[in-house]
């Protein structure tokens, strides 16, 4: 999220910013992910 980052500058006031994506791409994603075992170390009631 380098597109993010400014150099030196700061809100006036405080905001939330919120990312959407496609369901289904997130899921592809998540289970590429599981393939490689990155939610092995996750909590399980996470």
């Amino acid at each position: 999220m380098e597109f993010l980052e400014t150099e030196g500058w700061q809100p006036d006031n405080e905001f939330m910013m919120v990312f959407i994506q496609k369901y289904d791409e997130l899921e592809k994603a998540s289970d590429n992910l599981r393939k490689t075992g990155y939610y092995d170390k996750w909590p399980s009631d996470y």
